[in-house]
């Protein structure tokens, strides 16, 4: 189990003028002197909890809110870039009325409109989804403090109660310098990542054999633009192992190659074509019978 502490920043400069503020931090918003003595208060409050290890997004107001409570409880701060601001795309250091004039609704932010360069939350979720599974590894019966963004919390805090990205933006915002505790019972299921390249036949019914699964945690994505899910750095970060469908056919590996880190990474092909529909009888007898070879399910 690993007991998070979930604080968001102090009143910062950008709060006051309303100014929506992400990377790239073209201009840096400090704490306010009410946002600092915000953090002291929820500082002090932390001191009893016996925390082992602070991380932080590494933007300045969350930096100085974590360098309050670093000094507080005597611990050094870990910057992890993966606990940023959503990103904002045209909307940076605009006011955010402007945002919420095309944003209205917490749940159009799960798929915002592509012009905007906006991060999806979807996007936002396979970083800390990431970030969480480097940390089930690292902090197993640990209490650690996360300081981070409203936005990114509340996603960390949906992640870690099983709630869907719009269920978790559709809560009240956090406030400044407030802490969650929330406790997350880490489990060893396995991580299985499927690319095929539309995401919408092989991989998925793959994903479908999983999904009661008590050893394999399963996602599947797509090489093509078109796809239903298209395969990102943080599906290949997340991936303990990754099986693609064809590389003679559709190139999966060398795509993958070409645009990703995936040093370190087992990476299996499943040499299935893309010539049958989703669940189909014959590809679930195919599939079951190759990923017999490599998994024990």
């Amino acid at each position: 189990m690993i007991t998070f502490y979930l604080v968001r920043h102090g009143e910062s400069e950008n709060n006051v003028l309303n100014i929506v503020n992400s990377l790239p931090e073209e201009k840096k918003y400090h704490l306010t002197e009410k946002g600092r003595k915000q953090v002291e208060k929820t500082a002090a409050l932390l001191v009893p909890k016996h925390i082992d290890v602070i991380i932080a997004s590494p933007l300045l107001r969350t930096r100085e809110t974590a360098e309050i409570i670093s000094l507080k409880i005597g611990l050094p701060v870990i910057f992890d870039g993966r606990l940023c601001e959503l990103g904002n795309g045209i909307f940076n250091n605009r006011p955010i009325r402007e945002f919420l004039e095309k944003y209205p609704d917490p749940h159009m932010r799960v798929s915002p409109d592509p012009a905007d360069g906006v991060e999806s939350l979807i996007d936002m979720r396979g970083r800390l989804e990431s970030f969480l599974h480097d940390a089930e590894k690292q902090y197993a019966n640990k209490k650690v403090v996360v300081v981070s963004h409203a936005d990114p919390i509340e996603q960390l805090y949906g992640i870690l109660t099983n709630k869907s990205p719009g269920q978790a933006a559709s809560g009240p915002l956090p406030k400044n310098a407030s802490h969650m505790e929330v406790e997350w019972k880490v489990y060893s299921k396995k991580r299985l990542l499927f690319i095929c390249s539309a995401n919408m036949m092989r991989s998925p019914t793959a994903e479908d054999l999983f999904k009661d699964s008590e050893k394999y945690e399963t996602k599947s994505a797509g090489i093509l633009d078109m796809a239903v899910v298209k395969v990102t750095q943080a599906h290949i970060d997340w991936a303990d192992t990754i099986f693609i469908f064809s590389e003679k056919e559709n190139g999966h590996l060398t795509y993958l190659r070409r645009h990703f880190d995936i040093a370190g990474k087992e990476v299996i092909d499943l040499g299935i074509p893309n010539i049958y529909d989703r669940g189909d009888p014959e590809l679930v007898r195919l599939l079951k019978g190759k990923l017999a070879k490599f998994l024990d399910e």
